[in-house]
């Protein structure tokens, strides 16, 4: 199983935590960091923008970023929320095993047509 670290942008502490746990509860996610907040600075519709963020950093499978992708959308504020996957090619051997077994798809609740 292939492992991968995701990056969320959010603009507040409780909706990012909110949103690790939504996460973790349907086993999209193995674990969830939520980090103090910062400032971020970007161009929105033509316009610079600054705002207080915080940065969610995750632990999932390839095989959950699709779910994982669909499941922040529903549950993110941002109309187009920063999700970011990045290769996870190496680590202590237990932890990723805990990792790929926490977001195994016996963890998965089946969509409405049944499937994982």
């Amino acid at each position: 199983m292939s492992l991968s670290s995701v990056w969320i942008s959010h603009p507040d502490r409780d909706g990012a935590c909110n949103l690790v746990e939504i996460l973790i509860a349907e086993g999209l996610a193995a674990c969830g960091h939520v980090f103090a907040p910062g400032l971020s600075i970007y161009k929105w519709k033509g316009e610079v923008v600054r705002g207080a963020e915080v940065m969610i950093l995750l632990k999932t499978s390839t095989e959950c970023e699709q779910k994982l992708i669909s499941k922040v959308k529903e549950n993110h504020p941002y109309e187009i929320p920063e999700i970011i996957f990045q290769s996870i090619d190496g680590g202590l051997p237990e932890y990723l095993d805990w990792v790929a077994e926490s977001v195994s798809s016996s963890h998965f609740h089946p969509d409405e047509s049944g499937e994982t």
